[in-house]
Parts: C-alpha cells; sequence; structure tokens
C-alpha cells in the first residue's frame, strides 16, 4: 500500500485514541479509572477481540462484492464451494479462517 503523504505512525493508526480507550465510562459518562487490576487486561482482550470480528466483516464484504460482481478466482471461489458442499453455516475466505484459529 503506497501512501502520498508522510504521515507519523501514531497518527495514521490513530494511537491517541487506541490507547486511551481503556478507562471505562462511569455513570455520568466521565472515565473512572480501573477499579481492579485485570480490569485492563479485560477490556484489551475485548477490544481486540472485536477490531478482529471488524476485520472478518470487511474481509466477507469484500468477498461478498467479488462474488456479486462474478470475480471468482483462485483458492477463494474453491473455499466457498467446499464450504457449501460440507453444509457449513459459512462461507470464509482463506483470510478469515486464519483469523479466526
Amino acid at each position: 500500500m503506497k501512501i502520498r503523504h508522510e504521515v507519523p505512525y501514531g497518527d495514521y493508526l490513530r494511537l491517541d485514541r487506541i490507547l486511551d480507550a481503556q478507562n471505562p465510562p462511569g455513570p455520568d459518562g466521565e472515565p473512572r479509572g480501573l477499579h481492579h487490576h485485570d480490569e485492563m487486561l479485560f477490556i484489551v482482550i475485548h477490544q481486540v477481540y472485536e477490531l478482529w470480528f471488524k476485520q472478518i466483516l470487511h474481509e466477507t464484504a469484500h468477498l461478498q462484492r467479488a462474488l456479486e460482481r462474478g470475480d471468482y478466482f483462485g483458492d477463494v471461489l474453491v473455499s466457498c464451494l467446499d464450504a457449501a458442499e460440507d453444509n457449513t453455516n459459512a462461507v470464509r475466505a482463506p483470510r478469515i479462517a486464519r483469523i479466526v484459529r
């Protein structure tokens, strides 16, 4: 991927927003701080899961658009057909399968 303008790494990834997202809001909506030592671990793990789910949705949307256009390419189509033949609940692209593993 080529980026036209040089953007600092932290700005490109919006690390300030991500790294500040581990401070849960209190009843008034203001950050309340962490009450338990393991609360940070709980929040980070679940935020990471949500990001992986977002990536899965991104990949499946791309796959769906490609299939709707008739762009049947390589092992993606084979994976789709194998999944359908195996009577599975979902059709997964190879990248989605790696994320789930």
